[in-house]
């Protein structure tokens, strides 16, 4: 189970529904917004801070209340979630979702709320959260054409969150719209691959290992051919399959599965890692399931 919830942390990590496509109307937020965005996705939001704060008191002042206003508080708002300081973001991210929801901009409105969600899941506020991203859903259903890699996204990490609840039926059936609504975008493969995994762990959640086993089968070959064997992809759905063929007590099954994944984790992890050492823990389970 750890290994699912890892999975679906990366997920969620990318699941940073931006409405970096918005042009603010005035030329100096405009431009300090895109320079906040480039900074900031080249993995440095510390740097981007200050920026989206120059935007953001440009907007303000040239524009209280305006749809640049409520811009610049999810790009500051995102960029505090992401370098950890909750306490910051969310009245900003909560100030953004008025704006953006009085000025009907469904785009902004789906950003802030989908990042308030996540800041909420963190701090295990499940309901809280699972009711942002209900909300992200029926703001997409209301746009003139929906965005089915948005909505898969919100339905994974909508997933995660009965998971963790316990309610594994229930997560199933929302991974299961998520990887109907991944299938026909080409772009949303690894999207896909992990909802097939994390459908075969849920599965295994609820003791059901045949179905599991099945999910699990699907993850792996989808993730082989499409990702390669030297993938991440891989290297996660060769784990989750080798954690249910153990729990299945199939384990001369488990152990390749077990051994590549650990040997693609690694590589990619590190030998240290957290999620490298409970597939260890697994393979163990293994090796002493052989004796």
């Amino acid at each position: 189970m750890k290994l699912k919830l890892f999975v679906m942390a990366l997920l969620a990590a990318e699941t940073l529904y931006t409405s970096a496509s918005y042009a603010a109307t005035n030329a100096e937020v405009d431009a300090n917004l895109r320079k906040g965005r480039g900074i900031e996705s080249s993995g440095e939001p510390l740097k981007a801070l200050p920026i989206f704060e120059m935007a953001l008191k440009e907007a303000t002042a040239k524009a209280p209340g305006s749809v640049d206003e409520a811009e610049a508080l999810t790009e500051l708002g995102e960029c505090y979630r992401e370098i950890g300081q909750s306490a910051k973001a969310v009245p900003l991210l909560e100030k953004a979702i008025d704006i953006a929801d009085k000025k009907g901009n469904l785009e902004i409105s789906v950003a802030a709320l989908a990042n308030l969600a996540l800041l909420l899941s963190d701090a295990g506020q499940y309901q809280e959260s699972f009711a942002c991203y209900m909300r992200c859903l029926d703001q997409i259903g209301k746009m003139p054409h929906p965005d089915a890699s948005t909505q898969a996204k919100l339905e994974n990490n909508m997933g995660l969150l009965l998971e963790k609840s316990e309610k594994h039926e229930q997560a199933i059936r929302m991974y299961q719209r998520a990887l109907d609504h991944s299938a026909a975008d080409e772009s949303l493969s690894g999207l896909h691959i992990a909802c097939l995994g994390n459908i075969a762990m849920s599965y295994k959640a609820s003791k059901n290992l045949p179905q599991a086993e099945e999910y699990a089968s699907k993850a792996v070959n989808e993730a082989k051919e499409v990702s390669g064997e030297d993938n991440l992809d891989y290297g996660y759905a060769l784990a989750q399959q080798g954690m249910i063929l153990v729990e299945s007590h199939k384990f001369k099954e488990a152990k390749p599965a077990l051994s590549q994944a650990i040997t693609i984790l690694e590589k990619s992890l590190g030998a240290k890692h957290p999620q490298v050492a409970n597939v260890k823990e697994s393979y163990a389970e293994c090796l002493a399931g052989l004796k």
